[in-house]
């Protein structure tokens, strides 16, 4: 029994347990559900489903395996569409189902957390497609044979080695962003320096991954999180300018009388008299107490 084989029946051991598992979930939350929904079953069926998960995606997309993507001469190619798209669509559902549980047993809303701001989704948005650049760029890596001293110094193993630093840095800069929105520290100039630096680094890796001689230049992660990554920082640059120019940041809290508008009239001295003058109403209460 070779590699291949072994990991073949280790996917399909998962992917069978993980339908059982759902299937069972499914069952529970409409037969007990007072008994199941936000209680520890439920918390430990999320967290079984998450970890076999966890497992065989790799192993799914995993280029040496032949699963649902080949290496042909190194490069990853998709062979089984239907395993690579919905392996991602389940994996989604499984984070999904996992945060879900967590918020309802702690009060948390991380949804709410997400969706602070238009800009908060598209930063978490970012931190995962960088993680699956850094993820598929460091099994290019390993499939390509990068390592080799007789070919590490090609320009596809010196533009993959980019790739692996941009994932870094593009989730770093995701994270420290998050961070400071958490703790209500972050400004409109340094969040559009972020996004600015961002956008520098992910145009870069869009021509040096998908074009030419890259890494991503097939269909497969490398090529969709890079892309996907690249547009998600257009489209923060483009917000946070526009904030930046409106004068205004969702995490700073404008405290005081509000300000007229620019073509606002002052008031004239006969409104003001009126204004101090009694109305009818409060007339007739000190009639009465008098």
């Amino acid at each position: 029994e070779n590699h291949d084989e072994r990991e073949q029946k280790w996917v399909l051991s998962a992917l069978c347990l993980s339908l059982i598992f759902s299937f069972a979930g499914v069952v529970a939350h409409f037969a007990v559900s007072d008994l199941f929904i936000g209680k520890h079953p439920e918390g430990g069926l999320a967290a079984l489903l998450l970890f076999f998960w966890c497992i065989s995606l790799p192993s799914i997309m995993g280029p040496t395996n032949n699963i649902a993507v080949f290496s042909a001469f190194g490069v990853p190619t998709v062979i089984n569409s239907n395993l690579y798209f919905f392996s991602w669509v389940t994996f989604a559902c499984v984070v999904y189902i996992c945060g879900s549980y967590v918020e309802e047993i702690t009060g948390s809303n991380f949804y709410e957390f997400a969706t602070k701001t238009p800009k908060t989704s598209k930063w978490c948005t970012l931190l995962a497609s960088s993680i699956v650049v850094l993820a598929s760029s460091a099994s290019f890596q390993e499939s390509y044979d990068c390592s080799n001293s007789t070919i590490t110094k090609a320009d596809t193993c010196v533009r993959n080695k980019f790739a692996i630093s941009l994932g870094v840095f593009g989730a770093l800069f995701p994270i420290a962003v998050l961070f400071l929105t958490f703790r209500g520290n972050l400004r409109a100039k340094l969040e559009a320096s972020a996004a600015l630096v961002v956008l520098i680094l992910y145009t870069f890796g869009v021509a040096f991954i998908t074009f030419g001689v890259g890494p991503g230049t097939s269909i497969g992660n490398q090529y969709f999180s890079t892309w996907i990554s690249f547009t998600i920082s257009v489209l923060l640059f483009v917000n946070c300018v526009a904030e930046v120019k409106s004068g205004s940041h969702d995490s700073d809290d404008v405290v005081g009388p509000a300000r007229p508008s620019p073509g606002a009239m002052p008031p004239t001295i006969q409104e003001i008299e009126k204004a101090g003058q009694p109305s009818e109403g409060d007339a007739n209460v000190e009639d009465v107490i008098i």
